[in-house]
C-alpha cells in the first residue's frame, strides 16, 4: 500500500503544471509577506510590552478604564473638530496615531479577556447538564457531547496580553485568497486521478484485478 501511494504521490509531483501552480502560489504569499509594515508592527509589539504575560481581573479592569477615557477623548476631540470644520464638506477627521494605537491595544485586550469569560459561563453550563444527564443515569450521545466539551474548554488557560497581529498577518493570505487559490489547486490538482484511467481505458482494468478496488482506489 505504501508503494502504491508513493507512486500515486509521484505522478501528482511529476506534473509540469502542478509545479507551476505550486510555485506560483509560493510567490504570491512571499509577494503577500513582503508587503508587511514592519514599522507598524514594531510599534504594536511597543505598545503590548506593558500587557506581556497572562491576564488578570486586575489588570483587565485597569484596560478597560483606560478604553473608556480613551475613547472619551477620542469622541470630544471629534465634537472640537466637527465644530471647527462645521462649514468644510468632505473633512476627514484623523486622530493621534498614538492615542488610537493605545485604544486598539486595549479593545484587544478586553476583547480576549470578555471571550474567556464567556468560554466560564459555557463551562458552568455544560457542567450543570453533565450533573443532570448523571443523575438520571444517562450516558448517550449528548452526555458524551457536553463531556468532551467541557474537558476541551476546562483546558484553556486565561489569555495573555502578549502581542498576536504579526502571526494573523502571517497567516491572512492563506485564510483568505490563499484560501480560493489553494482549493483552486487541490481541484486541479486531484481531478486528473482518476479522469486520466477513464481517459486511457484503464479503469476497468483496474476494478477487474484482485486488488484494484480495495488497495488501488484506496492509495489513489
Amino acid at each position: 500500500m505504501f508503494e502504491l501511494v508513493k507512486f500515486e504521490l509521484y505522478k501528482i509531483v511529476s506534473r509540469k503544471f502542478n509545479i507551476l501552480a505550486l510555485s506560483v502560489f509560493i510567490l504570491l504569499y512571499f509577494f503577500s509577506i513582503s508587503r508587511f509594515n514592519l514599522e507598524y508592527i514594531q510599534h504594536f509589539r511597543n505598545m503590548h510590552i506593558e500587557w506581556n504575560g497572562p491576564l488578570t481581573e486586575e489588570r483587565v479592569a485597569i484596560a478597560r478604564q483606560e478604553l473608556r477615557e480613551l475613547e472619551a477623548q477620542r469622541e470630544e476631540d471629534w465634537e472640537k473638530y466637527r465644530a471647527d470644520h462645521q462649514n468644510q464638506n468632505g473633512v476627514i477627521f484623523e486622530w493621534d496615531e498614538t492615542s488610537g494605537s493605545k485604544l486598539d491595544v486595549r479593545f484587544a485586550l478586553v476583547n480576549r479577556w470578555e471571550r474567556f469569560e464567556n468560554r466560564n459561563a459555557l463551562l458552568a453550563d455544560l457542567r450543570a447538564e453533565i450533573r443532570t444527564a448523571e443523575a438520571a443515569g444517562l450516558r448517550d450521545f449528548d452526555y458524551s457531547k457536553n463531556l468532551m466539551h467541557y474537558n476541551m474548554l476546562s483546558g484553556l488557560k486565561p489569555p495573555s496580553g502578549d502581542y498576536f497581529r504579526g502571526w494573523g498577518q502571517l497567516i491572512d493570505f492563506a485564510k483568505t485568497f490563499g484560501f480560493v487559490i489553494l482549493g483552486a489547486l487541490i481541484l486541479l490538482t486531484l481531478a486528473p486521478v482518476f479522469a486520466d484511467e477513464y481517459a486511457v481505458k484503464m479503469d476497468s482494468l483496474i476494478l477487474s484485478s484482485r486488488h484494484g478496488r480495495k488497495k488501488v482506489v484506496t492509495a489513489k
